[in-house]
């Protein structure tokens, strides 16, 4: 058959010249059988069949007379080629780009090797032949068109920020911000009036993000309402766009403003859990009108519904996880009341059903622990913790982890997918390994803590001498996957969420005693929210109100040791313990699930408790010094029995741990 022969010979450079000439008068037989004949046996033939020949060698260049024609064209240049072939179908241009489809195997490959990846199969047709300067650039595509102009940016409009609107409150005792846009070109006056007295203040927005604020002088808590009026003065307006953004543009009014305390409650489902859905919803909701000073607003971008004053219809919109937030408004009613009611409470609710802690870190933050397997993202900072930046606040809180736990170690692991729920029986895909996990999130969350302190407006300093605490809830009980064997991945996450007591001002509220499998959203949402709430408001009123008398802390084991005489172990603890029954009773799940205390893998029993020791001892088992291991509450399903000394209701559950003698 006809064909366009390529030969890339490792000829010298003198030799090639010489056989471009030959080239001229040669004719070869382009049969099966020459197909992968050298370049020296094609030209020992002596077949003038009229069949066309070329070859190129390395930057030479070659035209190729059409197969109808008699005459082949060999010049010197690529230009040279084009110009001879130009206008004149008949030389037929086309066929040195061997697109003719007389030639099914279409190879542009043939003259080229470069276009082998860009024309393996097809008609090569598409590809720009002509418009290269070089041979070797035969079959490149033509040039994708220029990008589109991105739009002009929307011009800047008059506004106070989302998170700012009436009926909230602002920290007491420390300049609160006031921020928001304005075009540029012209200032921003904020007037207040009312409760704390007046003020006015002004501020020329940024010239290219239109950005402005202005500090309040700082302001004792009250419960009588301030007005803040924010206005534009007119300056000389930038362009067309801008003009009736100026003077022309409406005052804007914040009123029923008061100061007092605000804080952030973070995580996820847990905290998202709505107050409609809690286990005493039903007295709960209608008895929230009874604070009008604390306000709470659910921080969701682009659907903000701003600060709201305690209704049923405002704080139980719904069941399931409506807003607003059952442990933020525990937590909040608790600080209120142990304030004496005299301090305004501020909630902000911003927080994400079924995200790791990963998500909730700012850049700085994730680039602290990078771990490889883990899945690194922070697409929930940008958008639900930097608009709250600007704020000055009292504290945290935060309920999260669930998203972090690994699933089983008996699943294969796929490397590079976040830790967290996500495995089912349909896809037995483990996330990551379970100390894997845990070693990540005892990086990733202290990590997180430090950086959001870093980060919000004056968020390292004491407000009046008094610290800004970050208080976090060690998670509930609840059950793996169907399917899933049990494993101590839950247990694992508990135990790195405490690595961050070591921090300065942060305390632990514990959930794990408050399992509950009768949860119509499945037993990893526990209805009973009031208790967390309360243990959360303890550990506030100690450390972010210096209360020293109140006790706040969960008994920790220290040590353990073989008691002398005897197969029993001794567990020292930090405080004074009792014992109790379990709160919901005995363990309520496959006794596989469950966790007590337990050492060398058998069941264990605590014998007697006296001060801060528990002795404990399991049938069989002999103690040996260096040797013995004993866990308490590693499991999915803790029922702790170990509870600070006379820590009330609804008390202090002892901390699980894994120790050895």
């Amino acid at each position: 058959g006809n064909r366009v022969i390529s030969q890339r010979d490792t000829l010298a450079t003198a030799t090639m010249q010489k056989l471009v000439v030959f080239a001229v008068m040669i004719h070869a037989v382009c049969s099966s059988a020459a197909q992968n004949q050298t370049l020296e046996d094609l030209l020992s033939q002596n077949d003038l069949s009229g069949n066309r020949v070329a070859w190129t060698f390395h930057k030479h260049s070659y035209c190729v007379d059409d197969l109808h024609a008699r005459t082949p064209y060999f010049v010197a240049s690529y230009a040279e080629c084009a110009a001879a072939c130009a206008g004149n179908a008949s030389k037929g241009c086309h066929n040195f780009a061997v697109t003719n489809e007389r030639w099914p195997e279409h190879w542009c490959v043939l003259h080229f090797g470069n276009c082998s990846a860009l024309c393996t199969t097809g008609d090569c047709a598409n590809y720009d032949y002509f418009s290269c300067s070089t041979p070797e650039d035969d079959c490149k595509l033509p040039p994708p068109p220029p990008p589109p102009t991105p739009p002009s940016p929307p011009p800047l409009v008059f506004g106070v920020a989302n998170s700012l609107t009436s009926n909230m409150v602002l920290q007491r005792d420390v300049s609160a911000r006031i921020w928001g846009t304005a075009p540029a070109g012209t200032s921003v006056v904020v007037m207040i009036s009312g409760g704390g007295g007046a003020e006015r203040l002004s501020a020329v927005p940024n010239a290219t993000t239109g950005q402005w604020y202005v500090n309040l002088r700082p302001r004792s808590a009250t419960l009588v309402p301030t007005q803040i009026q924010v206005s534009l003065t007119s300056g000389p307006p930038k362009n067309s766009s801008e003009k009736h953004m100026g003077a022309s543009a409406a005052p804007i009014t914040l009123t029923n403003v008061l100061f007092g305390d605000v804080w952030i409650c973070g995580g996820q489902s847990n905290m998202v859990f709505g107050l409609g859905q809690d286990i005493n919803a039903s007295q709960e909701c209608p008895a929230t009108s009874a604070f009008p000073h604390i306000r709470f607003m659910t921080f969701h971008p682009g659907v903000e519904s701003g600060w709201n004053v305690p209704a049923s219809s405002t704080t139980c919109t719904g069941k399931g996880f409506s807003p607003f937030s059952a442990v933020c408004w525990y937590f909040g009613k608790q600080v209120f009341t142990d304030l004496g009611g005299n301090v305004p409470i501020g909630l902000v609710s911003s927080n994400v059903g079924g995200t790791a802690v990963e998500r909730w870190s700012g850049p700085d933050a994730i680039a602290k622990c990078n771990q490889t397997g883990v899945v690194q993202q922070s697409n929930l900072w940008d958008r639900y913790i930097v608009p709250l930046l600007q704020m000055q606040v009292q504290g945290w809180t935060w309920y999260q982890g669930e998203s972090n736990v690994a699933c089983s170690t008996s699943w294969p692991w796929a490397p590079g997918l976040n830790c967290g729920i996500g495995c089912s029986m349909s896809n037995k895909v483990c996330n990551a390994s379970q100390t894997a996990c845990a070693s990540f999130y005892e990086c990733q969350f202290p990590t997180m803590i430090q950086d959001w302190r870093n980060k919000f407006n004056g968020g390292t300093t004491l407000i009046d001498g008094r610290p800004r605490p970050f208080l976090f809830v060690e998670l509930a009980p609840y059950t793996e996957g169907v399917g899933e064997p049990h494993d101590i991945s839950t247990a694992l996450i508990r135990s790195a969420q405490l690595t961050a007591l070591s921090l300065p001002n942060v305390a632990v509220a514990a959930a794990y005693d408050y399992g509950d499998t009768a949860s119509p959203l499945g037993n990893i949402h526990p209805e009973y929210k009031a208790p967390v709430g309360y243990r959360l408001a303890l550990a506030a009123r100690a450390l972010a109100y210096n209360d020293r008398t109140v006790q706040y802390k969960n008994p920790r084991a220290v040590s353990v040791t073989c008691e002398s005489g005897s197969n029993n172990l001794q567990i020292l603890f930090d405080t004074d313990i009792e014992l109790r029954a379990p709160v919901r009773g005995p363990c309520p799940v496959a006794a596989t699930s469950c966790a007590w205390i337990n050492i060398e893998g058998i069941n264990a029993t605590i014998t007697s408790v006296s001060g801060h020791t528990a002795v404990v001892s399991a049938p069989g088992v002999a103690c040996t010094t260096g040797g013995t291991w004993i866990s308490y509450l590693y499991g999915d399903w803790p029922v702790p029995t170990v509870y600070a000394a006379g820590s009330g209701h609804p008390g202090l559950p002892a901390l699980p741990f894994l120790l050895r003698t």
